[in-house]
């Protein structure tokens, strides 16, 4: 009886088939029967083992070598006894063997593999001993896919895991599979005394879209009711808040500021992050509802507020006894929000203040907006939208809120005249000035013009004119929108 499916190359002694099965249990291929390769000439091999379905290792080694050549093997010798009784005795050895490995596999307990021929080719299984290990024959070998233990405990022992439910790790490598995976994140949960999830906590790495990379931790609310982070970037070590209310931090009902400095210092710079009183007035700004920054150092401390509505801010600080007696340093910080440049290039206190040039062209502050100024004649600029001119000390009181140009010599330019109209409205009127005394490079003569004739105001300077704003001022209702959007927004 021939098997001859495919063909067949032999190189050396291996022989390699296409299109071949002869380890299928039907080919009854098996070592050391033979096989003739029609070739030219006939070369005839005897088989030494069946290695797959299209390797086999034969005997002797093939010259020349061969491939795609049509081949018979054959698996019933008919043509002796001899041949026949050398067949049997290969199916009878191989037959000893399978029912000795399986004889092992089925009644062993101990741990351990055997290797069967299964088509002609060895195959090495666990025996049942290594299956499964019961009752008394003890726990599974970690290197063999176990814990060790029969117990939890002695389990976790084991496994570098303590010996209590209280998890220990000497190290810990979670990886994430990318930055949108869910791997790699340590998680804790928070539970109320029902078991109801209450919120998580999530710490892991990140890298983001500014292509940076961080280190966050990430709160959860149940419900999303609660979603918080902060991270801290490896590039710079700059920490990045969702929400920048560190500590046990609330609104001080304190309107002193050495009081809310003191409730800050007592509770470790957490508290009183804003004043809700109104009575916090500093230098004539109102600073209730001021964000502060508070800087601790030994026993000193400091605190710098800024006003949301205007922008003005202060500075605060004293030490331990000094901020708990009430007793803080104060200075307010002057800027742009709060001062002017006067004709001269000077720096005033501003607001509300109008400047107003040659040609009648003005400029407003935010204080003073809605002014407006008209040049009416020669020397003569009416400025309306005001009441008045304003009060204050610091330029001179209510006859003196203005300031004129000035030479290099800081002798005056012009006479300024005003008068304040029943509207409130302000008319300016503006003079030739000299100064007979003066050296004749000091003296501002003009050919034509004599000392108080109208003219108009130098073309490369410009009048300061503080004016008295209505109530219903567009500044006045910006600030009162601010304070009432900030009352409603905490509840008052």
């Amino acid at each position: 009886m021939l098997y001859n499916t495919g063909t067949i190359a032999v190189n050396g002694n291996t022989a390699t088939g296409t299109g071949t099965n002869w380890t299928a249990p039907a080919s009854q291929v098996r070592a050391g029967q033979t096989i003739i390769v029609m070739s030219n000439p006939v070369q005839l091999f005897q088989i030494s083992s069946v290695n797959s379905a299209t390797s086999m290792t034969v005997t002797p080694a093939a010259s020349p070598a061969l491939s795609g050549q049509k081949y018979g093997i054959l698996v019933s010798d008919n043509i002796s006894v001899d041949g026949l009784a050398q067949a049997m005795s290969q199916l009878i050895k191989e037959y000893d063997e399978n029912i000795g490995a399986w004889e092992t596999f089925a009644t062993t307990s101990a741990n351990q593999s055997i290797t069967v021929t299964i088509n002609g080719t060895p195959v090495t299984i666990p025996g049942i001993g290594k299956l499964a290990q019961k009752g008394s024959n003890g726990a599974l070998a970690i290197a063999d896919g176990g814990t060790g233990a029969t117990t939890a405990e002695g389990s976790r022992t084991n496994l570098g895991l303590g010996s209590s439910n209280n998890v220990s790790f000497s190290n810990l490598n979670l990886e994430r599979g990318n930055d949108s995976a869910a791997s790699g994140i340590l998680t804790t949960t928070s539970k109320d005394s029902s078991g109801t999830i209450k919120n998580y906590a999530r710490f892991y790495a990140e890298r983001r879209a500014d292509g940076n990379d961080y280190l966050t931790l990430h709160i959860n609310g149940a419900s999303n009711t609660l979603n918080r982070y902060l991270s801290l970037r490896a590039t710079d070590g700059a920490v990045i808040a969702s929400s920048a209310a560190l500590g046990i931090g609330f609104d001080s009902q304190l309107g002193d500021v050495a009081q809310c400095m003191n409730e800050r210092r007592i509770n470790g710079g957490t508290a009183a992050f804003r004043s809700l009183n109104a009575g916090l007035v500093v230098g004539g700004t109102n600073f209730q509802y001021a964000a502060s920054f508070f800087f601790s150092a030994g026993d000193v401390q400091s605190a710098l507020w800024v006003d949301y509505r205007t922008g003005n801010a202060m500075v605060s600080s004293g030490n331990n006894s000094t901020i708990a007696g009430g007793a803080a340093q104060i200075n307010n910080l002057w800027g742009t929000k709060n001062t002017t440049v006067d004709a001269s290039g000077f720096i005033k206190r501003s607001s509300p203040v109008v400047k107003v040039f040659s040609g009648g062209e003005y400029q407003t502050n935010d204080e003073s907006e809605g002014c407006t100024v008209t040049r009416l004649a020669t020397g003569e600029y009416l400025v309306e939208g005001c009441e008045g001119l304003n009060s204050d000390a610091a330029w001179g009181g209510i006859d003196g809120g203005f300031e004129i140009p000035t030479d290099r010599n800081k002798q005056p330019l012009i006479w300024l005249d005003y008068e304040v109209n029943a509207d409130g409205s302000v008319l300016v009127k503006t003079y030739h000035r000299t100064h007979p005394e003066a050296p004749a490079f000091a003296r501002n003569e003009l050919q034509g013009i004599n000392d108080g004739d109208p003219v108009d105001i130098p073309g490369d300077q410009f009048v300061s004119v503080r004016v008295e704003m209505p109530a219903d001022s567009s500044y006045n209702q910006k600030i009162r929108a601010a304070e009432m959007a900030m009352t409603i927004g905490d509840g008052e």
